[in-house]
């Protein structure tokens, strides 16, 4: 309920369950559909990146989950912080760089 009424918690927490199958019927989409409501915080930001990274009910673009893992990682957000750190170490959605991966992590 607290998803259906905005509470952006209610729907990182909801959209988990829906990519893992925890409760509900296993459906990525609604996952990602979840996460995109709430991607105005930083774990929705950090959820919508995985599900962009890896495919999860969205296409998979790296460039936007580089994107996302940032804005977490702007807000604090520590496993937003790691994956940028991933992602600019291995060049996914951005230019290789370690120097800016020290930076980042």
């Amino acid at each position: 309920k607290a998803a259906e009424q905005g509470h952006m918690g209610g729907q990182v927490n909801l959209g988990v369950c829906y990519e893992r199958g925890d409760g509900v019927a296993k459906d990525p989409a609604r996952a990602a559909e979840l996460y995109e409501k709430a991607a105005v915080q930083a774990s929705g930001q950090f959820c919508l990146g995985v599900c962009y990274r890896e495919g999860i009910g969205a296409v998979k673009d790296a460039s936007r989950a580089t994107e996302l893992f940032g804005k977490a990682a702007q807000q604090g957000h520590s496993d937003g912080q790691f994956h940028l750190g991933l992602c600019y170490q291995d060049g996914k959605g951005v230019a290789k760089g370690l120097a800016k991966t020290a930076e980042r992590s």
